[in-house]
C-alpha cells in the first residue's frame, strides 16, 4: 500500500541583515618624485609592478611608494602623479667601521626606512675594511633608492651611503644598527646635505589639473614634491561640483620644527590631514621612514583595506578588533592600525601628543610594542560663516559625510533616472510624496549600518525639502548626525533630479 508523503521537519534559521550597500571602489593618488619614460605632471593609472622601473625610474620615490602600497594592498586602484627631481645635491650618510671581528654573525642594518633592511655576514676575524665592503655588497643586493661606496686606502673602512634623489627628500633619514658583532664598532652619521638649487624647483604649477575628472578618496603626497596649499585648493574646488560625490582627503607627513608645525595649525580645512613629526626639542618624534613610504603604508592599510568590503584587517589591527574592512568602518575612529614602522626613535609623551591633536594634527602612537596610527585628525576649525565648529575635526566624521552623500546621490539617481523627468513632470505615477517616502527608507537603511541614528529620523524628515523645478525636482537633504561634542550637527546635500 502506498504511503502518504511526509513533510520533512527542517529547522531554518532566518538571519536578518541590512540591505546590500557597499562603498564605491577606493582610488588612491600618490604625488611624489618620479623619473622614467612617463611624462612628469600627468596621471599614470594603476601601473603594474613590472612596469615601474621603466615608467617611473628604478630609483624614484614614486616607484618605491607604489611597491610599498602593494605589499599591503594588492586590490585598490592606485595612480601616481610624478614630478621632476630637483636640481641640487643628494643627501648622504656615513658608516665608519672600527675593530676586527672576534665572532661570526650577521650585522643587521636598516637604511633610511623599514623597507630597506640588510643582513651583513661577518666572519670571525674579519677586518673593519672587510666589514665595510660587506655592507656595500649587502646594500647593492637589495632593491632600494640608496647606493653605497667604500673609501680607499686609509678610508677603506668608511662606507658612504647616498640617497638616489637630489633635493630635500633624503634629509632626516637614519641608518640604524639593530645588533652588534663582538670586536666591531660602528660610528654612524645620519643622512643630511640634500638641497635644492632654488625654491621654485618644485614642479607644482598646475600639476593637479590632469586629475580633475577623477575621484580619489585618498591623496597622499610629500611636501617636497607639491605644495600642500595646491592639493587643498584642488580638493576644495571639487566640493563645488554638483550632483557628483567627488570629495576626497589628502594626507602627508610634516617633518619639521615644532614652530613650523604649530604655524600650520592656522589652516582651516577638513580635506587635509597632517601627520606631525617634529625634529627639534625633546622628544624628537622621528621614525626611521621615508615620509611618502610611510604614507603609502597608511593609504594601503587605513584607507584602501579599511574601506574595501570583506578585506582582512586582522594583520594590521594591533588590538584585533574591527578586523574586517567595509561600510561598518566608516564612523569608527582611526586607532590601533599597525603601520609596520618599528620602534620610534624617541616617542612623544602623551601630553605632547594630545596637544598636537588639539591643534588638528595626527600623531602616531606606540602601543603593545607596535607603532600604530593614533587619532586621525583634520585641520577643520570653523564653518563657512567663520563660527567655531568641531564637526569634522576627526577624519571618521569626514568619511561618514562622504559616504552618506554618495549613498543618497547613488540611490536617488538609480531610482529616479533623469529621462523620467520631463518638463517639470515627475513621470507617470511618481509624486514628490513618493520621493519623500523613498528617502525615508534610505535613512532607515543607513540606520541599520549604525551610520545614522534612527532616533533623529523625524528631525531629518522635518528638514527635508523637495521642490518642483523645470525638468525635475530639487532636493535639499539635511542630514542630522550626533556630534561627539554634544547635540546635533547637520550637513546639506543639494541634488537636482
Amino acid at each position: 500500500m502506498a504511503t502518504e508523503p511526509r513533510n520533512p521537519n527542517i529547522p531554518v534559521n532566518i538571519v536578518t541583515r541590512p540591505p546590500e550597500f557597499s562603498l564605491s571602489p577606493q582610488k588612491v593618488l600618490i604625488i611624489t618624485q618620479g623619473a622614467g619614460s612617463h611624462a612628469s605632471g600627468t596621471i599614470l593609472e594603476n601601473p603594474q609592478i613590472e612596469e615601474l622601473d621603466s615608467l617611473l625610474g628604478a630609483d624614484s620615490l614614486a616607484n618605491f611608494a607604489i611597491r610599498t602600497f602593494r605589499k599591503f594592498d594588492d586590490t585598490t586602484e592606485v595612480d601616481v602623479l610624478s614630478v621632476l627631481e630637483s636640481t641640487g645635491e643628494q643627501a648622504s650618510a656615513v658608516i665608519t667601521v672600527g675593530g676586527d671581528s672576534t665572532e661570526t654573525g650577521n650585522l643587521e642594518l636598516i637604511i633610511g626606512d623599514e623597507e630597506f633592511k640588510i643582513s651583513v655576514p661577518v666572519a670571525n676575524g674579519a677586518t673593519k675594511e672587510q666589514v665595510a665592503t660587506s655592507i656595500k655588497t649587502a646594500l647593492d643586493s637589495i632593491n632600494s633608492p640608496f647606493t653605497a661606496a667604500v673609501g680607499s686606502g686609509v678610508s677603506a673602512h668608511i662606507v658612504t651611503i647616498t640617497f638616489a634623489v637630489k633635493g630635500l627628500w633624503g634629509n632626516d633619514l637614519y641608518v640604524l644598527s639593530r645588533n652588534s658583532i663582538a670586536g666591531i664598532t660602528q660610528t654612524i652619521t645620519h643622512f643630511s646635505g640634500g638641497t635644492i638649487a632654488t625654491a621654485t624647483d618644485l614642479n607644482t604649477a598646475g600639476v593637479l589639473k590632469t586629475a580633475i575628472n577623477k575621484r580619489y578618496q585618498t591623496i597622499i603626497f610629500d611636501d617636497h614634491s607639491i605644495n600642500e596649499s595646491s592639493v587643498r585648493t584642488y580638493l576644495e574646488e571639487l566640493l563645488e561640483i554638483k550632483n557628483i560625490s567627488m570629495e576626497g582627503s589628502a594626507f602627508y607627513v610634516l617633518r619639521t620644527t615644532n614652530a613650523n608645525i604649530t604655524a600650520k595649525a592656522t589652516v582651516d580645512s577638513f580635506v587635509i590631514g597632517i601627520n606631525a613629526e617634529r625634529t627639534d626639542g625633546t622628544p624628537n618624534a622621528i621614525y626611521n621612514t621615508i615620509p611618502i613610504l610611510k604614507m603609502a603604508r597608511f593609504a594601503a592599510i587605513a584607507r584602501g583595506l579599511r574601506f574595501t568590503e570583506g578585506s582582512d584587517l586582522s594583520l594590521y589591527n594591533a588590538n584585533k578588533t574591527d578586523i574586517e574592512g567595509g561600510l561598518t568602518q566608516v564612523t569608527l575612529p582611526y586607532t590601533n592600525m599597525d603601520l609596520g614602522l618599528g620602534t620610534p626613535l624617541n616617542p612623544m609623551t602623551r601630553e605632547d601628543q594630545e596637544a598636537y591633536e588639539q591643534l588638528g594634527f595626527s600623531v602616531d602612537d606606540y602601543y603593545n610594542n607596535k607603532t600604530v596610527l593614533g587619532r586621525l585628525k583634520t585641520l577643520y576649525k570653523t564653518d563657512p560663516d567663520g563660527n567655531s565648529d568641531e564637526s569634522y575635526q576627526d577624519q571618521n566624521d569626514v568619511d561618514a559625510r562622504y559616504v552618506i552623500k554618495e549613498f543618497f546621490i547613488k540611490e536617488l539617481k538609480s531610482e529616479y533616472p533623469q529621462h523620467r523627468l520631463l518638463e517639470g513632470s515627475l513621470g507617470t505615477g511618481i509624486s514628490m510624496q513618493d520621493i519623500r517616502a523613498y528617502i525615508d527608507k534610505l535613512y532607515d537603511r543607513l540606520s541599520l549600518y549604525s551610520i545614522l541614528d534612527s532616533a533623529y529620523k523625524s528631525e531629518f524628515l522635518k528638514r527635508l525639502i523637495i521642490t518642483k523645478v523645470l525638468k525635475g525636482v530639487d532636493l535639499v537633504i539635511v542630514i542630522p548626525i550626533e556630534s561627539k561634542v554634544g547635540g546635533l550637527y547637520f550637513f546639506n546635500i543639494q541634488l537636482t533630479l
